[in-house]
């Protein structure tokens, strides 16, 4: 089981290899409309069980969009971090030379990012949220 910190990280991290095999590097957001998809696609999300620190955290504080940002640049993060420039959010690789259309690089950013996770399971989740903001 991981910490309560690995899990956030690992779940800031995985929703942003989601949002990248989406199409969705970069993104605007409403922090209100993103607080409501984060914490609505979690609650629905088959392996939320997977991150009991996400679950009181969300539960307490609905704060979805802190939940997504928690891998940002000073995070100890394998994969991708999170930065947000001008209301964007932005994920970032942190390998160069990483890229979502090289199987093996999608493989080895899930199997890195923690919790046990397939790059489907990510995808999943993040086209809830893209799916609550496009409807927010």
């Amino acid at each position: 089981m991981q910490s309560p910190t690995q899990q956030r990280n690992s779940f800031s991290e995985g929703l942003a290899l989601g949002m990248i095999l989406n199409g969705h590097r970069e993104f605007s957001y409403s922090k209100t409309s993103l607080d409501l998809a984060v914490a609505s696609a979690y609650s629905a999300w088959s392996h939320a069980s997977s991150f009991p620190a996400l679950n009181a955290e969300l539960r307490r504080s609905r704060d979805g969009t802190r939940a997504l940002m928690r891998a940002d640049v000073r995070k100890s993060t394998f994969a991708f971090f999170w930065e947000t420039p001008r209301a964007m959010l932005r994920v970032v690789d942190r390998q160069p030379g990483w890229s979502e259309r090289q199987y093996e690089d999608v493989q080895w950013a899930a199997s890195v990012i923690g919790g046990g996770l397939t790059s489907d399971d990510w995808k999943a989740l993040a086209a809830d949220v893209l799916s609550d903001l496009n409807n927010a």
